[in-house]
């Protein structure tokens, strides 16, 4: 029975202190500047043909550098090139299989997988 009591106690304690805090008159606060937002298109790449046969396409709506690094599926990275809009690329020394291409511009990274066949 004590222990109920104090467990009210403490409630009421609390939702007090609550209380009396929430009456506190808030200093004047200054408004913040309004800072425009610059939405930019969401990266737009295809990669053509695929499947291919080592001679494929990248092509992206970027304005900007982006990096391709292109990684076999266990991970071990193949090439890495820093291209400006669409490229061609002739990797033709690639064996048969599924590969994966992570296109970086300064702010998104896009993964996109290419079969290679021979």
């Amino acid at each position: 029975m004590i222990k109920k009591a104090f467990s009210i106690i403490i409630v009421t304690s609390i939702v007090i202190g609550a209380f009396v805090t929430s009456c506190k008159k808030d200093p004047p606060t200054t408004p913040l500047p309004v800072v425009p937002v610059i939405e930019t298109p969401p990266l737009q790449i295809s990669v053509y043909p695929n499947p291919s046969s080592g001679k494929f396409t990248v092509q992206t709506n970027a304005n900007t550098q982006q990096t391709v690094k292109m990684f076999s599926m266990i991970g071990k990275l193949i090439f890495s090139k820093t291209i400006n809009g669409t490229t061609s690329f002739n990797e033709d020394s690639l064996a048969s299989g599924v590969y994966l291409l992570s296109i970086t511009t300064n702010t998104i990274t896009t993964n996109k997988k290419i079969v290679i066949v021979k």
